[in-house]
């Protein structure tokens, strides 16, 4: 822990500094000002944010924010997020120790022991958990208490974006895949798939919060690793292809010979049984039709992998094929404005018909006309 307490760089944080009364306001010294408003204004927040981060500086507000902590009621609302930015802070200079000290010394591991008794966890107390065991496994080894928090909350994130000052999706992340690699050999097969999976969608959900070189090469290494044991075949094809895009998209140069997203999604196709694409269709389908990377980058990858994907269930038995048709057509349906769109600035124009006439059926083009003029595009591209 610190020992020694210095002035901390207030004009980073603050126009003008108070000193704070409540743990709200010292939770907010504590945070720099996301960068917004003109170029000027955003340039300057930039600046400051970065400066922020610098170690030396971090470590100057934590010293602040220790000893004004133990001036402030324990009961006050905002204590816990106090502590939680604090632990960040910690985890943000990789001192995971200092972090782990810290949600001891501050009840956040008794806390989570007494969440364990209530059915359901509101978002603090998720924020909470998996805080503590993103330090914790930095640490020391985890226990069978930890796997009861790791279970009640894995994969269960769709709200962390709004909290990204106490957590990150990119230390989450890096957690999850760590998970698999020490205790993937106890899980059964189906509890597996599911993680695995879980995995998955939650890579393409957050693949803009996720994607920097640092995680994408993280990625590559763990799943060149996790693909050598005995796992789903359809599953690793998945994360090949995920791992091959990322690297690509960030123009990294791999240390190993990379995959192909094409080649290993028709490879996923080939290996997945019936049950097994019933069971996925929804990530499936946006794995196919591409749409996870639609809208989030604008590269040529996009139009080759799109047509090719499209069209690489023909080759499949017929009800193999139907039921792969059928995991894309939901998200074709769900975001036609954006294929089409896309489709219309290549001058794609077979594969706008083979759409409008043999993908969509009768209830799909009725529900897309109160919204588009289908009939014109019938007309046009759907030869009447």
């Amino acid at each position: 822990m610190i020992k020694t307490i210095a002035n901390p760089k207030w004009e980073l944080v603050t126009d003008t500094f108070q000193e704070p009364t409540t743990c709200k306001e010292l939770s907010k010294l504590l945070t720099p000002a996301t960068p917004t408003g003109n170029e000027e204004s955003i340039i300057s927040l930039s600046w400051k944010k970065k400066q922020f981060y610098q170690k030396e500086n971090v470590l100057l507000f934590l010293a602040y924010a220790e000893k004004k902590l133990v001036e402030m009621s324990a009961i006050d609302k905002n204590h816990f997020e106090v502590v939680l930015r604090m632990m960040r802070l910690y985890r943000e200079i990789d001192d995971y120790e200092a972090a782990y000290q810290l949600a001891q010394n501050k009840e956040i591991i008794s806390f989570i022991q007494t969440s364990l008794h209530f059915s359901k966890w509101d978002t603090l107390t998720k924020t909470v958990a998996l805080s503590y065991l993103v330090t914790k496994y930095r640490v020391l080894p985890l226990e069978e208490f930890d796997y009861q928090i790791f279970h009640r909350v894995k994969l269960d994130t769709e709200w962390i974006k709004s909290l990204d000052s106490l957590l990150t999706h990119e230390e989450l992340f890096s957690f999850y895949l760590w998970y698999v690699k020490m205790f993937g050999n106890q899980m059964m097969k189906e509890e597996m798939d599911d993680y695995l999976m879980g995995i998955t969608v939650y890579l393409t959900n957050h693949f803009v919060d996720l994607f920097t070189e640092k995680t994408a090469l993280e990625y590559s290494q763990w799943v060149h690793q996790f693909s050598e044991l005995p796992i789903n075949k359809a599953i690793i094809h998945i994360h090949r292809a995920l791992c091959a895009h990322f690297i690509e998209l960030l123009g990294i140069d791999p240390t190993e010979k990379l995959d192909d997203y094409n080649v290993e999604i028709i490879e996923l196709l080939s290996n997945a049984d019936t049950a097994f694409l019933e069971r996925y269709y929804e990530t499936i389908g946006k794995l196919i039709s591409y749409i996870p990377f639609y809208e989030k980058f604008s590269t040529r990858l996009q139009l080759r992998y799109f047509e090719n994907l499209m069209l690489s269930f023909i080759g499949f038995e017929d009800g193999k094929a139907e039921l792969i048709q059928n995991c894309i057509i939901p998200q074709l349906v769900s975001d036609f404005g954006t294929f089409m769109n896309y489709l219309f600035q290549h001058k794609k124009i077979r594969l706008i018909e083979s759409i409008l006439c043999d993908w969509l059926t009768v209830d799909d083009h009725q529900y897309l006309n109160q919204v588009y003029e289908m009939d014109v595009l019938y007309t046009t591209f759907g030869k009447g």
